[in-house]
């Protein structure tokens, strides 16, 4: 379910938020600047 939910978030901002890896993820810098974004929208409201 999780990755159903995050191929269409990559979808959306167009890159992948997180790099895979076998027993790791890496927040990438588009998924960074994705997190940044919501989170100002969130605090605004």
């Amino acid at each position: 379910m999780v990755s159903t939910h995050m191929q269409r978030r990559e979808v959306e901002i167009g890159a992948s938020p997180l790099a895979r890896m076998t027993r790791r993820l890496n927040v990438t810098e588009a998924g960074r600047r994705f997190y940044e974004s919501a989170r100002e929208i969130l605090h605004a409201t």
